[in-house]
C-alpha cells in the first residue's frame, strides 16, 4: 500500500519502500525520497491511520507471507547466512530449531494477528528529513495526530 499510495496514486517518490528491522528491538521503517516532503508526510500518515482503522485484506496477508518467506530463503543462500539464522533464532527465541519451522509458524498467522500487531506496534513514529529545512513544515513531522492537509496539498 505504501508503494501504491506514494508512487502510483500521488507520484511522490520513484521507489518508496517499507521494511521490518528484526532483532532484540525490532522496528519498522518507511522511506521515500521526494521533492514534496510535506505532502509525503500527510499521505503516509493517512495511510497508516487507514490501515489501523480498516486493517489489511486477506490478499495482502497472503502476499506479505509470501514476500517474507521468500526474503528469508533468499537470504539463506550461503552457509554463513544459514549459520547466522541459526544463531539469531537461538539468541532471540532460545530455539535454533525455529529456523526449520518458520514456514509452518508463518502459516498460523491470521489476518486478526496482523491487524492487531500493526495497530499495537506501529506507533511512536520518528520522522527524519534530510534536505532543505525551508521546504518543510516542521509541525507535520512532530504532530501526535494525523495532520489535515493544507489547502495546497490534495491527498487522495
Amino acid at each position: 500500500r505504501h508503494f501504491l499510495d506514494i508512487r502510483t496514486k500521488n507520484g511522490l517518490s520513484y521507489a518508496p519502500i517499507t521494511w521490518l528491522n528484526q532483532g532484540a528491538a525490532p522496528y519498522a521503517s518507511i522511506f521515500a525520497s521526494t521533492t514534496d516532503p510535506n505532502k509525503y508526510i500527510v499521505v503516509a500518515r493517512q495511510l497508516i491511520d487507514r490501515i489501523k482503522k480498516e486493517g489489511f485484506t486477506p490478499e495482502e496477508l497472503k502476499n506479505i507471507k509470501t514476500s517474507y518467506l521468500t526474503g528469508i530463503y533468499y537470504r539463506q543462500e550461503t552457509n554463513s547466512a544459514e549459520a547466522a539464522t541459526l544463531a539469531s533464532n537461538e539468541v532471540l527465541f532460545n530455539n535454533w530449531r525455529r529456523t526449520n519451522s518458520i514456514k509452518e509458524e508463518m502459516s498460523k498467522v491470521t489476518l486478526a494477528d496482523l491487524n492487531k500487531a500493526f495497530s499495537k506496534y506501529f506507533t511512536n513514529i520518528t520522522w527524519a528529513y534530510q534536505g532543505d529545512p525551508s521546504k518543510v513544515d516542521a509541525k507535520l513531522f512532530t504532530q501526535k495526530e494525523t495532520p489535515k492537509p493544507p489547502k495546497e496539498i490534495k491527498a487522495f
